[in-house]
């Protein structure tokens, strides 16, 4: 099973109780289909694409992973960030690639990318980084 959803929906699926058992047995299945139902609510939180209206961070320090539709009906993935609105600078304001911003020449704002229609209309949080820093 490679796709996160389907052990979502897994997870999301309760173990039925049988009246017939000891109130002790029940109880153990009742904790564990809350703790199932937690843990699917956990993944769907990190795998669901979300609206990108409902982004609630700006700046290079707050990327996300965006997915922008392109003119030929296929998705573009990567890493963005959103430039907030600053009063005067229109040109510079929205979502740019990660890597990228107003202050090279040769970027541009995702919208205004030719290969695009318009900017990203969903995305995820980034994962966090790995606990173990490598030796670091």
């Amino acid at each position: 099973m490679t796709d996160p959803m389907e052990l979502v929906e897994r997870l999301e699926k309760d173990v039925p109780i049988n009246l017939d058992w000891p109130a002790a047995a029940r109880l153990e299945i009742i904790k564990a289909n809350v703790e199932r139902s937690e843990a699917a609510a956990r993944i769907r939180e990190l795998v669901e694409w979300r609206p990108i209206e409902t982004f609630d961070g700006c700046g290079q320090a707050r990327p996300a992973i965006v997915a922008v539709p392109t003119k030929e009906g296929a998705w573009i993935v990567g890493e963005a960030w959103l430039r907030a609105e600053e009063e005067g600078a229109t040109y510079d304001n929205g979502w740019w690639w990660a890597g990228t911003g107003p202050d090279d020449y040769h970027d541009s704002p995702i919208y205004e990318m030719s290969h695009h229609r318009g900017g990203p209309t969903h995305w995820l949080p980034l994962p966090s980084p790995p606990a173990d820093r490598g030796g670091v």
